[in-house]
């Protein structure tokens, strides 16, 4: 997954995916993933998330999330 230029702002326009707890936004035919990064001031940064990444079975998801922390 690449960092986008997309902000908070611009993604809340967007569909939640509803269960993922404000993670996922979908725009369309495209997906992506928000994360909060850094440690004292945590910053929003925006993901586009691949569509056959979300499509994939749940375990493989989780994987993946995990291994971008």
């Amino acid at each position: 997954m690449k960092p986008t230029r997309l902000q908070w702002e611009d993604v809340i326009q967007f569909e939640e995916v509803k269960g993922y707890g404000q993670h996922i936004w979908r725009d369309g035919n495209h997906l992506y993933y928000v994360d909060e990064e850094g440690g004292i001031a945590p910053q929003r940064v925006v993901y586009e998330f691949p569509l056959e990444l979300f499509q994939s079975p749940y375990q493989v998801f989780l994987s993946y999330l995990k291994s971008l922390t």
